[in-house]
């Protein structure tokens, strides 16, 4: 019984031999798909440490020049002085002081006193007054001022509605114009008025010359 099971063995051994033989080797696999591995090397990665003193320093040094004020001490009682660029104004002074309603003139019917405060260069008030009439009378108008020499005319207009001045206030408090100083009081006045069409004057119309058999005549 074993004798044909060990022949027929014996005769598959050379036919699976030649199978073998017969199969090209790029058509055997094993079955699994292998990574494919890079063969270039890594670039090595280094770390460097350095110290404070061998760091490239990243930081720009400014130099700061400290500034020094110097404490200003003013003993109780004095008046300070201040100082602004265009001005100078003496320690002491009152010529901001001036107060323009103690001179203010009378005024009569019709009419009215006008003032404008402003800073002078300086850093004292000055004042522009106006004596001006508000009817529709033209006058022969002055603006005089009484001080300590008398009576002095500050500016004066004839056929007029109004004429203006400009004070300055002192050191000591009082106004000034021009040279009169000193002034205690003003006074607006208004002199020989009339309606203003009555003013008209028709001699300083007529014409120089006339054509040969004409004549120039008023009614």
């Amino acid at each position: 019984m074993l004798f044909p099971l060990i022949l027929c063995t014996l005769l598959t051994i050379p036919i699976v031999q030649m199978c073998i033989r017969m199969i090209p080797p790029e058509d055997v696999s094993v079955g699994t798909t292998s990574a494919t591995l890079s063969t270039t090397p890594a670039s090595p990665v280094t770390t460097t440490q350095c110290t404070a003193s061998s760091c490239p320093s990243t930081t720009t040094v400014v130099r700061v020049t400290p500034v020094i004020i110097s404490p200003v001490t003013i003993a109780p009682g004095t008046v300070a002085t201040v100082s602004v660029p265009g001005v100078t104004m003496a320690p002491g002074s009152l010529c901001t002081t001036c107060d323009i309603a103690a001179i203010a003139p009378v005024m009569e019917a019709n009419t009215v006193f006008e003032n404008t405060n402003t800073v002078g260069t300086d850093g004292c008030t000055q004042t522009n007054v106006i004596c001006k009439r508000t009817d529709d009378q033209v006058c022969t108008v002055t603006l005089s001022a009484t001080s300590a020499a008398g009576a002095s005319t500050i500016s004066s207009a004839m056929n007029a509605i109004q004429v203006s001045g400009s004070l300055t206030c002192q050191a000591d408090s009082t106004y000034s114009s021009g040279s009169v100083t000193g002034i205690t009081k003003l006074l607006c006045s208004f002199d020989r008025c009339a309606p203003a069409c009555a003013t008209c004057d028709i001699d300083a119309a007529r014409p120089l010359m006339n054509p040969p058999g004409t004549s120039f005549m008023t009614m």
